[in-house]
């Protein structure tokens, strides 16, 4: 038996692979995420971002060297899904700690069209302040603002981890091209019964396990202008004060809540459309690299419209 470690990327389904499948597949020894042992997680951390002085791996390679012993005697495949592996701007560095932790891994890339990553990241994610000082912390951020922030410095960020050409190369350069494994989020929605063969020959796992698996429910819930609106109030509100936050008092918080009540109830999905310009810097930004993918990895993207 093997290992696969899934290494993003963000925002291509990954949650759906993670709950939906590793973690319901009999014939899977699943890691995580969600993480089953928590140390995992502080110890992925590490893998990531710290330097070579402060690094010890010798207890993760521990840890994994044990769980493949017995992911062989189950005659499971071991499977790690992490998809912030792929967020640190140092992607080399981390594809090669991780190959000096694990044996021989399968990798496993998941894309998705960046035009759509970009506005599915801002939603969930994007348009909130994070690791800022407390004040500032989750305060409403436009999409212009968000993205011009992103595209002038775009190392490390969202934007620059859909380099997927770059990533592929990265992996393949370090496990072996013939140990990286990349499919499409579109596929998964549209060609379902091929990308459960697909995934069922890299898991060694029965393919009519993960078509019923593929036919649950999404487990990434969508962002709702509801979701939206409570935020853009939140930042027009002092510093430190949140609109259904713990610093009001519950008669305030109680008012505010029917005041704005059919505003946060709204359940519409938010879309977020790409002007003329911003597509046109998308498309400057990956046209290249996902033209090589189409030629040199056979990857259908024309397909689904990604930047050409």
């Amino acid at each position: 038996m093997h290992s696969v470690i899934h290494v993003g990327i963000a925002k291509s389904g990954t949650t759906t692979l993670q709950e939906n499948i590793f973690a319901r597949l009999r014939d899977v020894l699943f890691l995580g995420k969600p993480y089953q042992v928590p140390w995992i997680r502080d110890q992925i951390e590490a893998l990531k971002w710290r330097d070579d002085g402060h690094l010890n791996l010798e207890p993760l390679k521990e840890f994994f060297a044990e769980k493949s012993h017995e992911a062989r005697g189950s005659k499971k495949t071991l499977v790690l899904s992490e998809e912030s592996l792929t967020s640190p701007p140092m992607k080399l560095l981390v594809a090669r700690r991780l190959r000096e932790v694990f044996d021989t891994p399968k990798i496993l890339l998941t894309f998705r069209n960046q035009m759509h990553s970009v506005v599915s990241y801002y939603t969930k994610q994007g348009r909130i302040l994070k690791k800022v000082p407390k004040p500032w912390a989750g305060r409403f951020v436009s999409f212009e603002e968000w993205f011009e922030f992103s595209i002038n410095n775009i190392e490390g960020t969202h934007l620059d981890r859909l380099r997927y050409y770059d990533v592929a190369n990265v992996y393949a350069d370090v496990f072996g091209r013939q140990n990286v494994v990349l499919l499409l989020f579109e596929d998964m929605i549209n060609r379902p019964a091929f990308f459960a063969e697909q995934m069922a020959r890299l898991l060694n796992v029965s393919v009519n396990v993960v078509r019923g698996l593929l036919e649950q429910p999404a487990a990434n819930t969508r962002s709702t202008i509801g979701d939206r609106k409570l935020h853009e109030l939140n930042s027009s509100m002092p510093k430190g004060i949140r609109l259904l936050g713990g610093a009001l008092p519950p008669p305030v918080k109680s008012k505010l809540k029917q005041a704005f009540s059919g505003v946060l109830r709204d359940s519409r999905r938010d879309k977020i459309e790409l002007n003329a310009d911003r597509k046109r810097q998308l498309i400057n930004l990956y046209a290249d690299g996902n033209q090589r993918l189409i030629k040199e990895w056979g990857l259908e993207l024309g397909k689904y419209d990604y930047p050409l």
